[in-house]
Formats: C-alpha cells, sequence, structure tokens
C-alpha cells in the first residue's frame, strides 16, 4: 500500500516537472535580450569619448567650455549653434581634430552595440549618401552637458530640483 501511494504521487508530479523544464516560447532568458543590447557599454563608452574630448582641451578652452555651457545652461533664451560656434571658433585645429575623432569613435561604437547597420556609402538612386559631419563644437558642448541626467541616452541634463 505505501509503495503503491508514492508510485501514485510520483505519477501526479511527473507532468509537473517534465512542464517546469521546458523553456517559455521565444527562446526564454531576459526580456528582449537579443534586442536591447547592454546599457552600461553605452554609459561607458561615452564616458571614454567624453574623456577623450576634455583631454584635448588646452586649460584656456576648458575654462571657456564651462563658461559656455554655464551661460547655455541657465539662459532665459539659449541657443546652442550659437554656442557651439563660440566654441568652434576658438579651438585649434588639433583639439577640433580630436574632438571628432572622439564624436565620431563614439557614434561608430554606439552603432555597432546597438547592432545597427553601417551607414550606407550611397542613396539607393546612386546619389551620394546624406551624412551628418560632426560639427567639434556641438560635440563638445553634448559630452560637457551630458552627464546622465533623465531623458534618452542620458543625454538630459541635470536631473530636477529636489532629486
Amino acid at each position: 500500500m505505501k509503495r503503491l501511494s508514492i508510485l501514485a504521487l510520483a505519477a501526479a508530479l511527473a507532468p509537473a516537472a517534465a512542464f517546469a523544464q521546458v523553456p517559455p516560447p521565444g527562446g526564454g532568458g531576459a526580456p528582449n535580450a537579443l534586442a536591447r543590447p547592454d546599457r552600461s557599454g553605452f554609459a561607458e563608452a561615452r564616458r571614454s569619448a567624453r574623456a577623450q574630448m576634455l583631454d584635448a582641451l588646452t586649460p584656456a578652452h576648458r575654462t571657456l567650455l564651462a563658461s559656455v555651457a554655464g551661460a547655455l545652461a541657465t539662459s532665459d533664451a539659449p541657443d546652442p549653434r550659437a554656442a557651439a560656434s563660440q566654441l568652434d571658433a576658438a579651438l585649434s585645429p588639433g583639439e577640433a581634430q580630436a574632438i571628432v575623432a572622439a564624436a565620431t569613435g563614439l557614434r561608430d561604437r554606439m552603432r555597432a552595440m546597438a547592432g545597427a547597420p553601417p551607414a550606407p556609402r550611397n542613396a539607393p538612386s546612386g546619389a551620394p549618401a546624406r551624412t551628418r559631419t560632426v560639427d567639434a563644437g556641438a560635440a563638445l558642448l553634448r559630452a560637457a552637458m551630458a552627464f546622465g541626467g533623465p531623458g534618452r541616452g542620458g543625454r538630459g541634463g541635470p536631473p530636477p530640483a529636489g532629486r
């Protein structure tokens, strides 16, 4: 009798144990594990590019960047294009080249991490594809003012007051 009850219990639990071994539809694992790249890689890429950009600046141009970014952040009518132009005018060719290289490297690295296809060289019609050129002043402002606040990709600026 004891043996029969143990066998009955084992028979009753066998389908539940087998069902627990079946992975959920879609391959299992973390939800959207394949669709979502690792966010820590993006943050590290941004930190690295920002450090490269800031390291390319002379102390006087770091001070100018701080002044321009501060004025932009506190202005009632901010004009990011004028701020970027002001930085572009002050940067030496070597500084501008290093900043553009860091920004372009960041863009390429982020695309690779996201699994995005490379930008097309030519449009389907055979005409050259429109490519976005990297502006050193604008890239420098984005790097200086993007420190992980709210918004897309941590580019939202400082957190709201009181947080």
